[in-house]
């Protein structure tokens, strides 16, 4: 089964059949984003196939059998699992990062949403809490007429250290406090930033 390995970078960032496999809840958002990294020509193939399901225990199931399908294992690629925590429970939430753990794939969470991401590229939010329609609120601010189904990653590139170092910033603050990273308490979180740094170091960024 796959499992989320070194980068070949460091090796040979060009490796022949390396694929990165990239399982997402979201139809448009996340999707549209991290499908910009299959531009680059490198010889990594980025996977990220459509799905009807949303809740995190399927994503992690149609993930393992998608792997299966593409013949990824742990020397010839890696699987990451992209989805929010919306209306999900922290128990359903655990359970499904249990399950990708035991597969060898990486669970990437936002608290609330992938927006989160977009928004932190722009300032810390550490110090309120979030709900999807506030987020959106202040992401309208910087991105005026936002749209889910649009694409926003060449506008945000030049930013995209200042989000990096900014989604740090919130996970420090919510371990200064006992937080559990991957629970609902979280608030507002997101793990964007170790996919995107991945995706950098594999394609060559």
């Amino acid at each position: 089964m796959a499992k989320i390995v070194e980068s070949p970078r460091s090796r040979n960032r060009r490796q022949a059949g390396f694929t990165v496999l990239i399982v997402c809840e979201g139809e448009k958002t996340e999707r549209t984003y991290l499908r910009n990294y299959r531009r680059r020509d490198t010889g990594v193939k980025i996977e990220i196939p459509n799905t009807s399901n949303t809740d995190p225990l399927n994503l992690v199931r149609f993930a393992a059998l998608k792997a299966d399908e593409l013949g990824i294992n742990k020397k010839t690629g890696s699987v990451w699992i992209v989805f929010d925590v919306d209306g999900n429970s922290d128990a359903l939430i655990e359970k499904a990062r249990k399950l990708a753990k035991r597969k060898n794939m990486e669970v990437i969470l936002s608290n609330p949403s992938f927006e989160l991401w977009y928004l932190i590229h722009f300032g810390s939010t550490s110090t309120a809490l979030l709900t999807n329609t506030n987020l959106v609120q202040n992401l309208n601010r910087y991105i005026p007429g936002y749209n889910k189904a649009s694409n926003y990653y060449d506008d945000l590139k030049s930013k995209q250290k200042i989000a990096i170092a900014n989604a740090s910033i919130l996970s420090s603050f919510h371990r200064g406090l006992g937080r559990d990273l991957y629970g609902r308490v979280s608030n507002p979180s997101t793990h964007v930033s170790k996919l995107v740094q991945y995706l950098n170091d594999i394609t060559g960024e």
